[in-house]
């Protein structure tokens, strides 16, 4: 059951109609990021002597955010801080996105990855199912690998 706008405020949760609102205003690349997850991967890494332990740094390659995580001795995370491009992240009091709000995120991901398609020209059989939503019958021809006759030992 959804939440009527002034619910959503006084639960601290936001309006799923201002989170459609806000994510259509998002590059692709921060709507796949608040869709899909992160792509992180290692950017920098230091061992800090003074708090014994270990600082990496991690970027995603796809909205460029930036994690610093810090692991004890033992490869332990200990923290993890953020730094977001302007615009990646909700204005502050905006409410907490609940599985509603992620949810018109994702159907706006959905949407672009259609348009997406349409444009590139998907295969006839994929552009079947985005319009009947049913599969298309496909047929996969399977080609035998040639095998090599295996040595034999001594010669």
């Amino acid at each position: 059951m959804a939440l009527s706008a002034s619910q959503a405020l006084s639960a601290g949760t936001a309006n799923p109609d201002e989170v459609t609102h806000w994510a259509e205003e998002l590059p692709d690349t921060y709507i796949l990021c608040r869709d899909l997850g992160h792509n992180w991967r290692p950017f920098h890494a230091w061992w800090d002597a003074n708090d014994r332990a270990f600082v990496r740094i991690l970027r995603c390659r796809n909205c460029r955010g930036q994690r610093e995580q810090v692991l004890d001795h033992l490869g332990r995370a200990v923290k993890n801080a953020y730094e977001y491009a302007d615009g990646y992240q909700r204005p502050a009091g905006a409410g907490r996105m609940d599985a509603d709000g992620r949810g018109a995120l994702r159907l706006i991901s959905m949407q672009r990855l259609m348009d997406d398609a349409k444009v590139a020209g998907a295969p006839p059989e994929r552009a079947a199912e985005t319009t009947t939503g049913q599969r298309a019958k496909r047929t996969r021809k399977v080609v035998p690998m040639k095998r090599t006759p295996a040595k034999k030992a001594g010669k």
